[in-house]
Order: structure tokens, then sequence, then C-alpha cells
């Protein structure tokens, strides 16, 4: 004895060109990004509030990333995989402090932690 279901028999080219296009949306057809966090240390104490930007120095692909400090915590998602400076400002500040870091990113999840020494003043 045979049931008919009632629903049309797909062919199963269709179902796997569907199940492709699923997984390609979900995952994303972007170029690899970068998320890296970290810890941001001024004289080996955390620092409570302040800023850390990444800034592209490939001259034709210009990108400028920041993200805020928080208990001496930082992350930034979605940077390029391109060679970064990184610069860092206290709270209430657009000075940065300390020299700009260059870094080589890598694509997925890294850890930069930065620590930074106070300018002293010299007489």
């Amino acid at each position: 004895m045979k049931i008919a279901s009632g629903l049309p028999r797909v062919p199963t080219w269709s179902a796997m060109l569907l199940l492709a296009v699923s997984c390609a949306a979900s995952v994303g057809c972007g170029p690899p990004t970068a998320t890296v966090t970290g810890s941001v240390r001024l004289d080996g104490q955390p620092i409570d509030a302040g800023t850390v930007v990444f800034h592209s120095t490939d001259r034709n692909y210009r990108v400028t990333k920041g993200a805020d400090v928080n208990g001496g915590r930082y992350r930034i998602d979605g940077l390029p995989i391109k060679p970064m400076d990184v610069e860092t400002a206290l709270a209430n500040s657009t000075t940065p402090v300390g020299k700009r870091i260059r870094v080589e990113l890598k694509p997925g999840k890294q850890v930069l932690d930065i620590d930074l020494t106070a300018p002293r003043n010299e007489k």
C-alpha cells in the first residue's frame, strides 16, 4: 500500500542548492576579520576608562576602528587582516598615551595587552 503525502517531490540538486545558500548566508561571504581583546595598563595598573583605536597602515584601504576601555579591558570586532597601528588614550582625552604600536593581525580571535608608561617630566 502506497501513501501519498500531497507534497511535491523536490529534485535532489535543488535541495542541495538551498542547503548551500543557507549555509553561506549564515557564515557570511566577506573577507576574514579579527577580533582583538585585551587589557590596558598604565604604569602596571589597569586604566579605568579610555580608548583603544586601530588604524590601517594600507594607503589603499583606510579603516579606523576603536573601542572604549572599561575596567582595564577592551574588545574590537571586525578588524581587517592588514597591518594596523594601535593608539591608546585615557578617558576624557584625545591625546594618545605612549607610542603607536604596529601589529599584524590574524583571522579570528586574539589577545593584545597594552602596557603604557606615563610620560615623565624631564628638567
